[in-house]
């Protein structure tokens, strides 16, 4: 009795006591838990109360290394590049969600609004009747296109000499013969007269045109192209000058060239955008377009060799 009182604790240990050695220790976790901790102190292996419990141990946060600092001395972004990623980030915000089917048909409505305020302005009984257009430096352009109608395109020639105005001068040798031309190839259909004012008007109804175009190829998203349309349909009843060009009082008084020259130019940016930023662009289109910028204005031509290789490099 008392070797069996030393060898038993005091209190009942319970069936655990009697458990085969596999079965004693092994604790049974509570229900949606960790197992309990249990005693390894005395001759049996029990579970402690919940009182008694020590605290669990929490598990440590994983550290996030810092970024690896920048090595001085790399090449930075050129200008090109910023200006590249600039439109991309630009150009990803869709600013309204819309079918396309209203996007198009809304694109055609404020078009013909366009359309229609420039008819008023313009109107179509004076564009085509049979009188000649003049204002500012327009009456010394009426002899160009007649004279390449009658005299050079006969001869296959877009330039020659011109005997007229005392001892002749040059004709189209230094001036852009594009509007001339398109003028002259129209009057064999049409009056010359209607021909010369539809050809001072081309460039002023191209100019929102090319903005949306730009735009577009620009990858704009909608409606960022027609807004555009619309603020170069505003910039052409600017008043502030008369002679500069691309506005329509600077037109009809004769710089009817450079406004087709300015369109051509935001219309070869678009697509020499398209051609550095991927595979499939078009360089002979843009090619083409620069040139017609060339044969008719060379001013914007100018802004277009300063400022065009920002697109691309």
């Amino acid at each position: 009795m008392f070797l069996y009182a030393h060898l038993m604790p005091m209190d009942d240990p319970g069936p655990q006591a009697f458990a085969t050695e596999p079965e004693r220790g092994r604790v049974t976790p509570p229900e949606g838990g960790s197992p309990p901790a249990v005693d390894d102190t005395g001759p049996w292996r029990r579970a402690l109360p919940p009182s008694q419990q020590p605290p669990r141990p929490v598990a440590p946060r994983p550290v996030t290394p810092a970024p690896a600092p920048v090595q001085p001395g790399g090449p930075p972004p050129t200008l090109g590049a910023q200006v590249r990623a600039w439109i991309r980030d630009l150009t990803r915000e869709r600013i309204v969600s819309m079918p396309d089917r209203w996007r198009v048909i809304l694109e055609l409505s404020v078009y013909v609004v366009l359309l229609s305020t420039m008819l008023i302005y313009f109107r179509p009984s004076l564009l085509f009747s049979s009188t000649i257009t003049t204002g500012g430096d327009t009456g010394a352009h009426i002899y160009a296109p007649w004279y390449l109608k009658h005299h050079l395109l006969p001869h296959g020639q877009l330039s020659g000499w011109s005997p007229g105005w005392f001892a002749g001068f040059p004709m189209l040798h230094f001036y852009f013969p594009l509007v001339a031309a398109f003028q002259a190839i129209l009057s064999y259909v049409i009056p010359y007269g209607i021909a010369f004012k539809l050809g001072t008007i081309l460039g002023t109804f191209f100019l929102p045109v090319s903005f949306y175009l730009m735009f577009r190829l620009l990858r704009f998203r909608f409606p960022t192209p027609i807004i555009g349309a619309v603020l170069a349909f505003s910039f052409l009843f600017m008043d502030s000058y008369t002679i500069y060009g691309a506005n329509i009082a600077s037109s009809l008084a004769g710089e009817y060239s450079f406004a087709l020259s300015v369109g051509l130019c935001f219309v070869f940016y678009g697509l020499a955008y398209r051609v550095a930023t991927e595979d499939r662009g078009q360089p002979l289109l843009a090619a083409v377009v620069l040139a017609m910028a060339v044969l008719s204005h060379v001013v914007p031509v100018i802004m277009v060799v300063l400022f065009g290789p920002v697109l691309i490099y």
